[in-house]
Formats: C-alpha cells, sequence, structure tokens
C-alpha cells in the first residue's frame, strides 16, 4: 500500500510538470485541480463470482489540467480491494486430481490507471457543477487464492482498464478553489484467466478537489 502512495505521488507530480508545460491546449489562466477520494466498490459479472461482498477500501486521486471552459485532461490513479473468505468445502487441488477441504479466501485488487477526460455542462463559476468523465489506460491487477494456509494462485500482471463516470463538484469558497465531489463510476476490466472472465465493478466515491495555484 505504501509503494502504491508513493507511485501516485511521482506520477501526479510528473504530470502536473508535463502539463503546465507541455500540453499544447493548457491555458495557464486556468489552474490544475488535484483531487483525493474514497471510494466504494460493488463487484460485476466473473468478479462477483469470485468476489460477492462490496469493498470498502478504495480510494482513487487525479491530477486534471483545464482545456478552456468546460474541458479537463489528466491522470487518474485508483485502487479497490475486493476479499472474500468462503465456509470450508471441498475443493479441487493441483492438476484437479485430488481434492482438499479448506477454506477458501479470495483477495483481489484493481489498480486503474487511466489518462482521463471531463466535460463540465456548467461554466466553474456555477454553484454546482455537475459533469462527466471516460478514461482509459491499465489496470495492475493483483489475485491471491488460498485453500486453507496453502497457496493456490498468486499473479500480478496488467490488462486494459476503461472507465466512465457522472458526478457533481460543489465549490465551498468564494473563488472556487475548494469543495467537494460526489460521483458514481463503472469500470470495464478486462480479464480471462482462472476461470474468471472479467473483474468488472461499479462504485460510488466522495471526497475532495482543489485547484493547485
Amino acid at each position: 500500500m505504501q509503494k502504491i502512495l508513493l507511485y501516485t505521488v511521482i506520477a501526479l507530480a510528473v504530470v502536473q510538470k508535463a502539463g503546465a508545460q507541455d500540453l499544447p491546449y493548457y491555458n495557464p489562466g486556468n489552474t490544475p485541480v488535484f483531487q483525493l477520494r474514497y471510494g466504494i466498490g460493488f463487484p460485476l459479472n466473473g468478479l462477483k463470482d469470485n468476489v460477492n461482498s462490496t469493498s470498502y477500501n478504495g480510494w482513487d486521486a487525479s491530477l486534471m489540467f483545464p482545456v478552456g471552459q468546460h474541458f479537463q485532461v489528466g491522470l487518474n490513479i485508483e485502487y479497490q480491494d475486493f476479499y472474500q473468505k468462503y465456509p470450508m468445502a471441498t475443493y479441487p487441488y493441483g492438476d484437479k486430481s485430488t481434492n482438499i477441504t479448506a477454506v477458501v479466501s479470495n483477495s483481489i485488487q484493481n489498480i486503474p490507471i487511466t489518462a482521463r477526460a471531463t466535460y463540465k455542462f456548467l461554466s466553474s463559476q456555477a454553484a454546482v457543477q455537475p459533469y462527466i468523465s471516460a478514461g482509459v489506460g491499465v489496470n495492475a491487477i493483483s489475485y491471491r487464492q488460498y485453500l486453507g494456509e496453502f497457496s493456490n494462485i498468486d499473479q500480478n500482471n496488467g490488462k486494459l482498464a476503461v472507465n466512465g463516470e457522472a458526478g457533481v463538484l460543489i465549490p465551498v469558497t468564494r473563488n472556487r478553489k475548494f469543495g467537494f465531489n460526489l460521483a458514481a463510476e463503472y469500470n470495464y476490466l478486462p480479464y480471462n484467466e482462472f476461470g474468471i472472465d472479467n473483474l468488472n465493478y461499479w462504485g460510488v466515491k466522495g471526497g475532495l478537489f482543489v485547484s493547485l495555484r
């Protein structure tokens, strides 16, 4: 977890520097916005077949740069930890020629890292600012399964990540530089290993945003 937070800070710092100097449509008269949110994830499809419990262990961070009055582009890094422990039962083990009776624990962490674009329907001066956004990038996956104390699956890899979001920004200061964000998000995360056909989930998020200048 500490490594993830460190990589997040480094990635956001790099994007901020690059965005301020290199983005062709970056308007220096506007300000980059940093956002940090807490997230709850609800598993879908193949993910739900392996972990059907709601995840209350999630967060995301983003750094967005304005492109005119209504658009923003930037980087978003998300973390959602899904965990499920099943009652003791008998399962095939190894090459499936033998069985083992044990408690099964599935632990799946999705870390979508996406380039994101946002469209705000109203101006930045509005008291409430509804928006939609979409992102595409890579999902860093950690999948571990235990049969009792024996490790059955221990895999880390990267797959495609596509997500979409709808939400609202609520500034709370007169200069509109600080406020709250509430949103709902859907993550499309293809995966086809160990009998799991995907890792899709949807979630609700809430947190803070702050302009950095």
